[in-house]
């Protein structure tokens, strides 16, 4: 910006500085709109899908694929993360995001061995109440509505399936698939680009 696209101080003046002060509330709108929350239900979404059936062979299959799944999904989000903000020219530390991702994923994990030690919950609502709680955890980090909506239907499948007669491993289905269509429904409506 050069000094003779300063705004003057008569009423073109004014003007251009009411289309400035529009043009840095867009530009702040911008910056602090929520975007890529899609991308962490979206993957982690698939990866409850996909090792779901594991649950037929026993929880320790199950802790397997997570160990194995939980590492390169958040490497993949976190790099999506970096990408986008590149992109639009809105950057933060990256190993602040990093450490809030592993962070939340490992309270998760703690937070399902805490509620099924220490209560008689059936199988899987520890999981269930620990993953919505972590989304709803991250939509008011994000100031988010639809997220936290599609935190509620992540609840809501998850604790159905969880009192229903169905198989212990079908939880873990439903909230996949859950996380799935809800990560859809952001990316298409809410967090389009």
């Amino acid at each position: 910006m050069f000094v003779a696209d300063l705004p003057s101080s008569g009423f073109l003046g004014a003007l251009r500085s009411q289309q400035l002060l529009e043009e840095m509330a867009a530009l702040r709108r911008r910056a602090r709109r929520p975007v890529g929350l899609w991308l962490p239900l979206a993957v982690f979404g698939t990866a409850a899908v996909v090792g779901a059936p594991l649950g037929m062979l026993g929880d320790t299959a199950l802790n397997l694929w997570w160990a194995v799944v939980a590492v390169p999904a958040l490497i993949l989000v976190a790099v999506f993360s970096h990408r986008h903000g590149h992109r639009q020219g809105v950057e933060s530390p990256s190993r602040l995001l990093c450490v809030l991702g592993v962070g939340s994923f490992a309270a998760g994990l703690l937070i399902c061995a805490g509620i099924a030690s220490a209560t008689d919950l059936p199988d899987g609502a520890g999981w269930v109440l620990a993953v919505a709680g972590g989304y709803l955890a991250w939509s008011g980090m994000a100031r988010s509505i639809p997220v936290a909506a599609v935190a509620g239907a992540i609840l809501v499948v998850g604790m159905a399936l969880v009192w229903s007669p169905a198989p212990t491993w079908t939880v873990q289905l439903g909230v996949g698939l859950a996380m799935v269509a809800g990560a859809v429904a952001l990316r298409l409506r809410w967090e389009a680009a």
